[in-house]
């Protein structure tokens, strides 16, 4: 990881779901924190299924964005919480563990796991 960019990086704090369980279309929230918040830019969050390889072939890549609610919520002074909806059905993401991120400025922080089932 880039030093320069340690100030735009967001960190998980929580995820406001059940044991980091997540249903499909259910609503959640995230809270995270990054040291120089920048308003006019963008922010996602995404959650990414663990790819394997064979054969010198990536299966099971899978990057999905998270719908917002809304936008960054200012908890504190380096506080922030984002709601987002996981999606919707098992086409998109099939059940299983996700690697959570969010995105601040193009930078992603590091990720926290999820699990996506009925």
């Amino acid at each position: 990881m880039a030093k320069e960019y340690s100030n735009l990086r967001p960190s998980i704090l929580t995820v406001e779901a059940r044991d980091k369980v997540v249903s499909y279309g259910q609503g959640f929230a995230i809270t995270f924190m990054v040291a120089t918040y920048r308003l006019y830019q963008d922010f996602k969050v995404a959650v990414i299924a663990p790819p394997f390889a064979t054969h010198s072939f990536g299966m099971n890549q899978r990057l999905i964005y998270l719908d917002i609610i809304g936008g960054a919520q200012k908890l504190s002074m380096f506080g922030y919480k984002v709601s987002v909806v996981a999606p919707v059905t098992k086409n998109i993401a099939p059940p299983g563990h996700y690697m959570l991120f969010v995105v601040h400025n193009g930078i992603p922080g590091e990720c926290v796991w999820i699990q996506i089932n009925n």
